[in-house]
């Protein structure tokens, strides 16, 4: 279920939300409704909210003065997490710029365009957080993220995460070339460079702690599929 904040002094914009959202959409719940800068600065610091519709008018085309006075671990979980509603697309862009911002939607939006642009938040901030989480599994195992083939081993295990049709069998046909195209590398570097990274893994790594990371009895070195693998399922 997401959470949804509705920010507008507009009441004709909350009745329409409203009805759209609560008889079209099982999967989103209005969890609050605020009418001043004051009421969704506090809205956003103290409750559970996702994600945030806020009327561009009622900060008067200045996202900061509700930017700036969130708490700053608020400041990182909302981050991509505002839609912006406005009646034109004069200022947007400039709006959109800022990183709390993860889209926009003219009044006008109808309930599918609405629909749409929270499951792309959504996506997003899921990625973001499996990001994180797989970046925590790999330096518990002592990957360095200083090097770019541990950065290409976390876009490769999000690539897996995020397309659940990608074929394992072969990384060099199968998902590196995804990884070549986000880096602009050849396909060959990105498998190098992903190798010297697990190579120097398993040169600072305990054995004891890798062989109970990944289930071995045998000292025997996983391959990258199994680290792949093994920190998808530690993640799911």
């Amino acid at each position: 279920m997401v959470n949804i904040l509705i920010a507008t002094n507009d009441i004709n914009i909350i009745k329409r939300l409203t009805n759209e959202i609560i008889t079209n959409n099982h999967d989103i719940r209005i969890a609050k409704i605020s009418n001043s800068n004051q009421e969704t600065i506090d809205m956003l610091n103290n409750t559970n909210i996702d994600i945030m519709f806020l009327d561009l008018k009622m900060v008067e085309n200045n996202l900061n003065v509700i930017v700036e006075k969130l708490n700053d671990n608020k400041k990182e979980k909302y981050k991509d997490s505002i839609i912006i509603m406005s009646e034109t697309f004069n200022k947007i862009e400039d709006i959109t710029r800022n990183c709390m911002v993860g889209g926009y939607i003219l009044q006008e939006a109808d309930i599918d365009e609405v629909i749409y642009k929270v499951n792309k938040v959504v996506e997003k901030k899921d990625v973001e957080v499996k990001r994180k989480a797989i970046i925590k599994e790999l330096e518990y195992i002592s990957y360095n993220t200083d090097y770019k083939g541990t950065n290409y081993l976390i876009d490769t295990i999000l690539q897996v995460y995020r397309n659940k049709n990608l074929i394992m069998e072969n990384l060099q046909k199968d998902v590196y070339p995804i990884i070549s195209d986000i880096y602009k590398k050849s396909v060959n570097t990105i498998r190098c460079n992903i190798r010297r990274a697990t190579e120097c893994m398993y040169c600072e790594c305990d054995i004891k702690k890798l062989n109970e990371y990944f289930g071995i009895i045998d000292d025997e070195r996983p391959s990258t599929k199994d680290v792949i693998y093994t920190v998808l399922s530690k993640i799911s």
